[in-house]
């Protein structure tokens, strides 16, 4: 198969853990327009980000303050929502934690909504990961980190993140745009809970990650569309509507289908916006951590 898909890390990781739930979410996204900014989650997440660019873009919190920074949130919020006062509190929480936050960490803020690429290789075929990384911060040891906005009241995975193919992804996509830059890390940093977790992959879970989504890539080039139970069924939005593993169950929540209404689907994390620098990077020269190849 010669034809190159572009895949965010969200992607890589929704493949890797089940491509019937991949499948069923590209047939989910033209019946909303082919696009999830529509949603009020989704839009709701956008507003949040986009005043986080502003604020990045605006100079930081020395050049932009607080009161400022919120003015911005308030002028971006969307109509239907501005007398929605639980909202509003929980955007402006978010916002003012981020902004006191980032007054520690600007001094080593090098980059924010930065588009990123790198192209995998497969043996029959090739992907091409595409994501905006929210910020680059370079760390005193000479290494960087790439950080991750978590716009969600979901609660915390409680997973150990160094097992997820979106950690390994945005792994991936650091070292390639600053090949000069080691060790690279990544953080996760959950606005809304106002937590964040950083990590550091070694070179052991670096290679069996990279296998992993590599496999699972390949299979799904070549047609797999399988469902594969695991504790990422617990949040799939079809585990109950379109799951042949589930078929037979029911809902937790059910109701009697004379008094069940038609439901939505969650929205996943709408596509990120672009930035003005556009790193492409191949996989045989930056994709691995070190000079050896995958």
């Amino acid at each position: 198969m010669s034809q190159r898909f572009v895949l965010s890390p969200t992607d890589l990781d929704i493949i890797a853990e089940c491509t019937l739930k991949f499948s069923l979410l590209k047939q989910w996204l033209p019946s909303q327009g082919g696009d999830l900014a529509y949603s009020d989650r989704a839009s709701i997440e956008a507003v949040a980000r986009e005043t986080l660019d502003r604020l990045h873009a605006g100079g930081g919190p020395y050049r932009l303050n607080l009161p400022a920074t919120l003015r911005v949130l308030d002028q971006l919020l969307p109509e239907a929502y501005r007398d929605d006062v639980a909202l509003k509190r929980t955007l402006r929480q978010m916002v003012a934690n981020y902004h006191r936050r980032l007054k520690r960490d600007w001094s080593g803020v090098i980059a924010s909504n930065e588009l990123m690429t790198l192209t995998i290789r497969l043996p029959r075929g090739a992907v091409r990961v595409e994501a905006a990384i929210d910020r680059v911060d370079r760390e005193q040891d000479g290494g960087i980190t790439t950080v991750k906005f978590v716009i969600s009241a979901d609660p915390i995975p409680e997973h150990s993140l160094e097992e997820d193919i979106e950690t390994t992804a945005l792994h991936a996509l650091g070292a390639a745009a600053y090949p000069h830059h080691r060790p690279v890390r990544v953080k996760y940093l959950w606005l809304h809970q106002n937590q964040e977790d950083i990590v550091e992959l070694t070179e052991k879970q670096y290679r069996r990650n990279l296998e992993i989504m590599k496999a699972r890539l390949q299979a799904w080039q070549e047609g797999e569309v399988m469902a594969r139970p695991g504790s990422h069924c617990d949040e799939c939005p079809f585990k109950y509507d379109g799951c042949p593993v589930y078929a037979n169950d029911l809902p937790p929540d059910a109701v009697p289908a004379a008094d069940n209404e038609a439901h939505n689907l969650p929205p996943a994390r709408p596509p990120a916006t672009l930035s003005f620098r556009n790193s492409q990077h191949v996989e045989e020269s930056n994709f691995a951590e070190t000079d050896s190849d995958p």
